[in-house]
């Protein structure tokens, strides 16, 4: 159980765009100190137009979510398959 509430709040962390971009729009001195990875990739990718930046910004996202969830299926698969 400890597992599983662990990797869901890493995953949420991860993915807290919203939150950031609607409050603060990345902006309070010092500048960016609320960004987060998600923010990051939206800000190179329609700020200056990098697209190739936010494009590998989130396949580096990408894995390193997939890292963090693999064991959680893995964990849910071997329960489905006992129950």
């Amino acid at each position: 159980m400890t597992w599983f509430v662990f990797l869901t709040g890493v995953i949420s962390a991860l993915q807290m765009f919203t939150l950031v971009f609607v409050l603060t729009q990345g902006g309070p001195f010092p500048l960016h100190a609320p960004d987060v990875v998600v923010h990051r990739i939206y800000r190179s990718g329609f700020g200056p137009q990098a697209f190739g930046m936010a494009s590998a910004l989130a396949v580096m996202l990408a894995v390193v979510l997939l890292v963090f969830k693999w064991p959680q299926l893995k964990l849910l698969r071997k329960q489905a398959r006992h129950a």
